[in-house]
C-alpha cells in the first residue's frame, strides 16, 4: 500500500475537516428497487457472458496476480455493464459496456498489492491488460 502525496493528503485533509453539507435524498427506496428490477431485464447475449469471463480469466491466469477477480467480480462487472447499457438509453449490452467501469480502472477490486491481489503491480495495470489482450469473440 502506498501512501498519497503530501498536497494529496493535504487536499484530503481541508476538505474532510469541514462540516458536511445536509445530504436531500433524490431517490428513495422505492425507487432503487424500479430501477434496479429495469437493470435486470436488460438483455445480455451469451457472448457477452463469454467476455465477461475471459476478462476475469485474464485476471486469474496473470502471472503478477495472486487471486484474481473473484465470481461476485464478474457478476459486478456484469452488473455494471447492464446498468450502463440503460444509461445510455439502451435494453441490450455491448462490449463497451463490460469495458468501462471506473470502479475496475481505479483500482477498486484491492489488487493493488495489498491483501493478497497484485504483487508488484496495480488493479488499474492489470485491468488496462484485459481489455487490451482479451477479444471479444461475436457468436454466429
Amino acid at each position: 500500500m502506498h501512501y498519497p502525496a503530501e498536497a494529496d493528503e493535504k487536499r484530503m485533509l481541508a476538505t474532510y475537516s469541514r462540516p458536511v453539507a445536509e445530504v436531500r435524498p433524490v431517490l428513495g427506496p422505492e425507487d432503487v428497487i424500479h430501477m434496479q428490477s429495469i437493470a435486470e431485464a436488460v438483455h445480455v447475449e451469451e457472448d457477452i457472458l463469454d467476455y465477461v469471463l475471459a476478462l476475469v480469466t485474464f485476471t486469474r491466469k496473470h502471472r503478477r496476480v495472486h487471486l484474481g477477480a473473484s465470481p461476485r467480480a464478474a457478476l459486478a462487472l456484469l452488473l455494471a455493464a447492464k446498468a450502463r447499457a440503460l444509461v445510455k438509453g439502451r435494453d441490450f449490452v455491448l462490449p463497451d459496456d463490460v469495458q468501462v467501469p471506473r470502479a475496475l480502472r481505479a483500482g477498486a477490486s484491492g489488487a493493488d498489492g495489498a491483501g493478497g491481489g497484485a504483487r508488484g503491480v496495480g488493479a488499474p495495470t492489470v485491468v488496462a491488460e484485459a481489455v487490451a489482450q482479451v477479444a471479444y469473440r461475436r457468436r454466429r
